[in-house]
């Protein structure tokens, strides 16, 4: 039987219906919540699933392997939480045993057909009661260097949408750079899983996260969005945390240099959300 992470003792007032508890992402239950923002990102429109090199199904499988050290870096934090279904109703018996499991090592990412079948069977092998995840980093901590490169070997562009994104903020540093841990948090992904949209799982989640990290001494989280509806959780935050837009910019009109040297336009005719912001939530208001 799986062992979940424990309910948080403090939902801060957040209140779900009684079927769903918020529960600390740790390494129990860190390959479902890796799945499901594998699959959220790269598979669904996203910032991220342009990026993904052809074939994108079969690469977004054999990220689950690669990019480790990319999603251990926000699950080692301690600054990760997700909403879990006490009635999620599971598809397989050994699932039903174990209360929750990953099948993904059973498909191939080089099967002929996988561009055709492999979505649906990824979907069909993530057989957990995470329904919704939020993924969350330190600002001070920086990433290893190995898992670094391994997202960019992933996805090459990342790297250039890293830089695009962060000449946004015109801000000063010394206004925006933290100067040790505890003071500055990046919510660095949130996905709800098929199914579960339009319960407001995903805006609870987001203000549990605000009201979380201003109750640890945060001063700030900023997050980088390319969804009106996550764009609204957090313009909407709830009291005691203040958010404000820090730049907004066209998606579709991005300009990336490629390993080649080239400019290439990847979210234009993509199916991605056009509109995107970077949001500032100052937690001392």
């Amino acid at each position: 039987m799986a062992m979940l992470p424990a309910v948080v003792g403090d939902t801060h007032g957040i209140s779900l219906p009684s079927r769903y508890t918020i529960r600390p992402i740790d390494r129990s239950v860190a390959a479902w919540a890796k799945a499901l923002s594998i699959e959220g990102f790269m598979l669904r429109p996203s910032i991220w699933q342009p990026l993904v090199p052809k074939p994108r199904t079969a690469n977004a499988l054999r990220a689950f392997t690669a990019l480790e050290g990319h999603f251990a870096h926000s699950i080692n934090s301690g600054l990760c939480f997700g909403i879990f279904d006490r009635e999620y109703e599971f598809r397989r018996a050994k699932s039903t045993s174990q209360g929750g499991d990953l099948y993904w090592h059973e498909l191939d990412p080089d099967h002929d057909d996988f561009e055709i079948i492999g979505e649906k069977q990824m979907i069909d092998a993530m057989d957990f009661p995470l329904v919704c995840v939020a993924l969350s980093v330190d600002a001070f901590d920086r990433k290893p260097d190995d898992a670094s490169r391994a997202l960019y070997e992933c996805m090459p562009l990342v790297k250039a949408l890293g830089t695009y994104l962060a000449r946004l903020d015109k801000r000063p540093a010394s206004s925006r750079q933290p100067d040790a841990r505890g003071e500055v948090m990046i919510r660095s992904g949130c996905v709800t899983k098929l199914g579960y949209e339009g319960r407001g799982l995903m805006t609870a989640l987001n203000h549990f996260v605000m009201l979380e990290a201003k109750a640890r001494g945060y001063g700030a989280v900023t997050a980088g969005i390319g969804s009106p509806t996550v764009y609204r959780s957090w313009m909407n935050a709830p009291v005691g945390c203040l958010s404000s837009v820090i730049a907004y910019f066209d998606i579709w009109g991005i300009e990336l240099e490629d390993e080649e040297g080239s400019l290439v336009r990847p979210y234009a005719d993509s199916g991605v959300s056009r509109e995107g912001w970077l949001i500032w939530c100052d937690l001392r208001s």
